[in-house]
């Protein structure tokens, strides 16, 4: 995800240092949430998210609402009233109501960051993460066997998932299943692949940027 948004990046879409704002409106004025001893209040963000903030996870933006001070009202917007949302662009823009962290650039936190990257993708191309992630890597790259949701027909091949039990005993918890395709595409997780599938991708990673005369 994070290499479809440098593609556009290279293509002269944005800057690295432009505001996440330009595309998402609503973090315009975002807020961050900051402890200072026993004291935790909210405050305007001392500088705007940037697109170089999301890729280098140094955003402090996230998409959970707990343990965030929301009230009740801006839970329900953060969440759709509990029911989830359709897809991530929608989820992205209500969960503004959730203060950041900390302030962008200050401190480094791994999550919600490449959801962001994902959504930003798809408002500067005009097309689903999932579309130009098949168009611009997948296909080009001969991925044949990576998806958000895995076909029925290939549902056999997938490797089921087991953890440990009871008394040392290995317990299966994820047994490969179809999942009816829904229009949520996730940038932090969601894909599932093959290893000949990724070392394509990684190998044209290393060639900076070409695979088989392909770039």
């Amino acid at each position: 995800v994070s290499t479809a948004l440098m593609m556009l990046f290279e293509e002269g879409h944005f800057q690295l240092d432009d505001p996440i704002s330009k595309w998402l409106p609503e973090y315009k004025d975002h807020q961050v949430r900051i402890k200072d001893g026993q004291h935790i209040s909210n405050v305007p963000e001392a500088r705007p998210v940037t697109v170089r903030h999301l890729l280098t996870h140094t955003s402090g933006l996230t998409l959970n609402p707990k343990g965030m001070g929301l009230s009740e009202a801006q839970l329900n917007e953060a969440t759709n009233d509990g029911k989830g949302f359709d897809t991530l662009g929608e989820w992205v823009r209500h969960a503004a109501v959730i203060p950041g962290h900390f302030q962008p650039g200050d401190e480094w936190k791994y999550g919600s960051s490449t959801d962001y990257v994902a959504v930003l993708v798809e408002k500067i191309s005009e097309m689903s993460i999932n579309d130009f992630l098949h168009q611009r890597i997948f296909d080009p790259l001969g991925m044949v066997d990576t998806y958000y949701y895995v076909p029925r027909e290939k549902i056999d091949r997938m490797a089921a998932i087991y953890q440990a039990g009871d008394d040392d005993k290995i317990v299966l918890t994820g047994p490969p299943s179809y999942r009816e395709p829904t229009q949520m595409f996730r940038g932090i997780a969601g894909l599932y692949s093959t290893a000949a599938d990724y070392y394509r991708f990684a190998q044209m990673i290393a060639n900076g940027g070409e695979f088989a005369g392909t770039r």
